[in-house]
C-alpha cells in the first residue's frame, strides 16, 4: 500500500502547488483549472470547445461562458473557429497566458526534470506508463458502485465501519469519527 500512500501524498503536494499558483496568478480555482486543461490539451494538439471546458470542470455552460469571458478579459484565452467545424468555436491559450503560466511553473518544472533524469530510462518508462494509466483510470472514474470504503482503502486499515466505530469516544471537534446512521 506504499504506492497508494505515495499517490495521496502527491495529490496533497499538487493541491498545495495549485493553491500557491492560484494566489500568485490572482485566479480562482476554476479559472486556473481551465488554463491547466488548455495547456495539457494544447500539448496533445487537441482542440477544446467551451462545452468541453464546462464538462471538464463540472459546471454549467452558462458558468463556463462567464469563466471564458473573465479569461478573455485578462488576455489568457481567445476563441477561434473550430479547425474541423467552422460553425463551432474552440478556446486557445494566448502567448501571454503561456508565458505567465510557464513562468509560474519554471521552478517546479526544473525540479521535476532533475528528479526524472535521476532515474534510468527503463524506470522512467515504467513510471510514465504507471502515471498515464493512473490518469486514464481516474478520468474514466470508478465505475464500481460501493456503499462505503473498500477493504483495501488505506484510510480504513481494512476494518469495516462498525469495527472502526469502536475505537473510542468521539467528539464534536472530530467530525470524521462520527458514525453515520442510515
Amino acid at each position: 500500500m506504499a504506492v497508494l500512500a505515495a499517490i495521496q501524498e502527491l495529490g496533497d503536494a499538487l493541491d498545495h502547488t495549485h493553491s500557491e499558483l492560484r494566489h500568485r496568478m490572482a485566479m480562482n480555482s476554476s479559472d486556473l483549472a481551465a488554463l491547466r486543461m488548455l495547456v495539457i490539451r494544447e500539448r496533445r494538439d487537441e482542440p477544446v470547445t467551451p462545452q468541453e471546458i464546462a464538462e471538464h470542470l463540472g459546471i454549467s455552460t452558462a458558468s463556463a461562458t462567464t469563466l471564458l469571458h473573465r479569461l478573455t478579459a485578462r488576455g489568457h484565452i481567445q476563441r477561434e473557429h473550430h479547425p474541423q467545424d467552422g460553425r463551432s468555436r474552440v478556446v486557445t491559450l494566448t502567448d501571454k497566458a503561456r508565458a505567465e503560466f510557464f513562468a509560474q511553473f519554471r521552478d517546479q518544472l526544473g525540479t521535476m526534470r532533475e528528479l526524472v533524469q535521476s532515474y534510468p530510462a527503463e524506470q522512467r518508462r515504467t513510471i510514465a506508463g504507471f502515471l498515464e494509466g493512473l490518469s486514464e483510470a481516474l478520468q474514466r472514474g470508478d465505475e464500481r458502485s460501493t456503499d462505503g470504503p473498500r477493504s483495501d482503502d488505506p484510510s480504513t486499515d481494512g476494518r469495516s465501519t462498525d469495527e472502526r466505530s469502536t475505537d473510542g469516544p468521539t467528539t464534536d471537534e472530530s467530525p470524521r469519527h462520527h458514525r453515520r446512521t442510515p
